[in-house]
C-alpha cells in the first residue's frame, strides 16, 4: 500500500470541552422536543450522550473525541440532520473514575434522557456494565476494552475490533514487521493492560515468534532503564506498549534507545495520536481498530474534510478519533430511514438489528451483521500500520484477505493465527 502524507492538526485542544447543562429533566428516551436551530433541520432533537475521561488517566488521547463528536453532529446537522431531525451531542467528563463516570452516565441517561449512549473511558468502562446491562439505551463503540460488554450484551453495539483480537494484532504486526520476537511493557494502571502480554505469549510460538516477557510500568516512574535494560539482555526486536503512549510510552521508548536498544515498538490503537513523532527515527508498527485517517478514500476524505470545517484544531489521529466517527456515522447508518415522530429508545436498538453485512464504504475493518436480542458479533479485521518517528508517512501494511472487500490504501487485514482462548 502506497504512504500519504499525514493530514492532521498538530496540537491537542487546549482545556476541556464546555459541557452542555442543559436537559430533558426526564428519563423517557423519547427524543428531545427542543426546537431545531434556525435554518438547520426541524424534526425534533436526537440527543446522544458522550461520557469521556476529559480529565485523568489517559484524558489527554481520549479527551478529544468528545469534540469529534461534535464536529460529526455539525456536519450530519449541515446535511439535514438525521430523517430530518437535528442531532445534539451532551458531552459529561468522568474523569477516568469508575464512581465518576457511573454518575455521568446516569445524569446523562435519567436526567438528559439521551436516545443512546456511547463512552470513551478505558479505566472506568467496567463499572458501567451491570447498570447500562439493565438500561433500554442503545450503547454505541467508541473503543471498548471489556468484552463482557460490546461481546455480550444485546443493546451495546460494536464497531471496531474486539478487544482480543486487537491483543492479538499486536503480535501479528510484529510478524508482519519481519520480527521474531516480541516483548510487553503494559501499564499497572489499568488491569487489562496486562492482557495484551498474555494473548501474545500465548499466540507467539504459532506465528514463529519467540515471546521474550512483560514488565509493568506506571506514568509515574522517572525512569525506565531498569525495564529496557533487562528487554536487552532478552534479545527483544519489539517491544509492545500497551499503556499511555503519549504520556509514557514515549518516555519509555526514549530511554530504551538511549540504553542500546536497537528494535522496534508496537504501538496500537489510540496510542498513534502524535506522540510518535517525540521518538524521532523509532521503528513503529501496531494494530488499529479504528479506520487510517490519512488515506484518501472517499469515506475517510469526509471525515478529514468535516473536522477541517467544524474543528479545525481537534486532531484528527488515533483511531479513539476515527472509532468514534465510526461508531456515529453506524448510528446514523441504523437511523437513516426512521422519519416518523416520537423516536424512543427501543426504536433505535430495533433500527440496529436491520444492519446487516454493513462496513460503511471500509470504515469498519470487516462486514457487521447485527441480530435482534443478541450480543454484536466478534470484530477480528484491523488495520496494520507502520512508521518512522518524525517521517510524517503512515503505511497501511494490508496483510493477507481484505477484510472489508477492499483493495485500497482502506483494505484491512484480519486475523489468522492459531486459536487463543
Amino acid at each position: 500500500m502506497k504512504m500519504s502524507r499525514l493530514r492532521a492538526a498538530a496540537t491537542l485542544a487546549a482545556g476541556a470541552l464546555l459541557l452542555t447543562a442543559c436537559g430533558s429533566g426526564g428519563s423517557s428516551g423519547a427524543a428531545s422536543s427542543r426546537e431545531a436551530p434556525t435554518g438547520g433541520p426541524e424534526g425534533d432533537t436526537i440527543k446522544i450522550g458522550y461520557a469521556v475521561a476529559q480529565t485523568g488517566f489517559a484524558s489527554g488521547v481520549v479527551g478529544p473525541t468528545a469534540e469529534v463528536a461534535q464536529a460529526w453532529a455539525k456536519g450530519v446537522n449541515a446535511e439535514g440532520g438525521i430523517g430530518g431531525r437535528p442531532v445534539e451531542i451532551v458531552v459529561r467528563d468522568t474523569a477516568a473514575t469508575p464512581a465518576t463516570a457511573l454518575t455521568a452516565v446516569k445524569e446523562l441517561v435519567e436526567q438528559e434522557g439521551v436516545i443512546a449512549l456511547m463512552f470513551a473511558d478505558g479505566a472506568s468502562e467496567s463499572g458501567l456494565r451491570d447498570y447500562l446491562a439493565g438500561s433500554d439505551v442503545a450503547v454505541l463503540e467508541a473503543q471498548s476494552f471489556d468484552p463482557k460488554m460490546f461481546s455480550a450484551l444485546p443493546n451495546f453495539f460494536a464497531t471496531s475490533t474486539t478487544d482480543k483480537y486487537m491483543h492479538s494484532g499486536y503480535t501479528e504486526a510484529a510478524a508482519a514487521a519481519g520480527g521474531k520476537s516480541l516483548a510487553f511493557a503494559v501499564c499497572a494502571e489499568v488491569a487489562a493492560c496486562a492482557q495484551a502480554g498474555e494473548v501474545s505469549e500465548e499466540l507467539a510460538p504459532g506465528l514463529d515468534m519467540k515471546y521474550t516477557g512483560t514488565v509493568k510500568v506506571t506514568g509515574s516512574q522517572p525512569s525506565f532503564t531498569a525495564e529496557c535494560l533487562k528487554l536487552n539482555q532478552t534479545d527483544t526486536e519489539w517491544i509492545g506498549m500497551a499503556l499511555d503512549f503519549a504520556a509514557t510510552g514515549t518516555r519509555m521508548a526514549s530511554d530504551c534507545l538511549q540504553q542500546g536498544y536497537t528494535g522496534g515498538f508496537v504501538v496500537g490503537s489510540g496510542s498513534v495520536n502524535g506522540g510518535l513523532d517525540e521518538v524521532p527515527d523509532a521503528k513503529f508498527t501496531g494494530p488499529m481498530n479504528g479506520f487510517p485517517w490519512w488515506v484518501d478514500d472517499a469515506p475517510v476524505a469526509k471525515y478529514r474534510d468535516v473536522m477541517a470545517e467544524f474543528a479545525p484544531d481537534v486532531p484528527i489521529t488515533g483511531t479513539w478519533q476515527t472509532s468514534t466517527w465510526t461508531g456515529l456515522e453506524m448510528f446514523r447508518k441504523a437511523l437513516a430511514g426512521h422519519t416518523a415522530a416520537g423516536l424512543t429508545r427501543q426504536q433505535v436498538i430495533d433500527a440496529y438489528g436491520t444492519i446487516k453485512d454493513e462496513t460503511l464504504g471500509g470504515l469498519l475493518p470487516q462486514p457487521v451483521t447485527y441480530t435482534p436480542g443478541e450480543p454484536a458479533p466478534p470484530v477480528s479485521c484491523y488495520w496494520i500500520y507502520s512508521y518512522t518517528g518524525g517521517s510524517g508517512e503512515f503505511e497501511n501494511i494490508q496483510k493477507g484477505t481484505s477484510g472489508n472487500g477492499l483493495t485500497t490504501d482502506l483494505a484491512s487485514s484480519c486475523y489468522d493465527g492459531p486459536p487463543f482462548s
